[in-house]
């Protein structure tokens, strides 16, 4: 009897160190996941002209970028029509992404650049996206933007 109770607590034992090795803390989630679902700009600025929230809401509607889990993205930057009547068009930009866990990068196969952005989340709702001023202005159209250009977003 002692035998089969020293086999139990072994075989017991056995099992729970497989279970702790099993779940080992490389199981890491994808940094990228952060990203998946659909985001409005809700400020901007740049280390120039600081805030510049207000002068871009007088000419623009919205800024949408839904990330997929499949690490495809859209971005749908929709001009009122007082800027389009001024030459603006409106912008619509798709591609995939990828990210560390201080960087993701935007792949834009329509412009052949690849936009990379550090990033800080601010909550589950709310990320800050910061990227130099010459490719923000190429993606929106513009030469509005001077320095580093912070991007605030927030979940929809």
């Amino acid at each position: 009897m002692n035998t089969l109770r020293k086999l139990l607590y072994s075989t017991l034992a056995v099992f729970v160190l497989v279970s702790f090795v099993g779940c080992d803390s490389d199981d890491e989630d994808d940094p990228a996941d952060v990203f998946v679902g659909t985001w409005a700009l809700t400020q901007i600025e740049d280390t120039v002209n600081g805030d510049l929230t207000g002068p871009l809401q007088q000419t623009v509607n919205s800024l949408i970028v839904t990330f997929e889990a499949n690490r495809d993205y859209e971005l749908v930057l929709d001009y009122n029509e007082a800027a389009e009547a001024a030459g603006q068009t409106d912008v619509t930009l798709a591609g995939t992404y990828s990210a560390t866990e201080t960087q993701v990068s935007l792949v834009v196969p329509s412009l052949g650049v690849t936009l990379p952005l550090n990033y800080t989340v601010v909550n589950n709702d709310q990320i800050e996206l910061s990227g130099q001023a010459a490719l923000i202005n190429q993606i929106f159209g513009v030469n509005t933007y001077e320095g580093t250009v912070t991007i605030t977003v927030t979940r929809q």
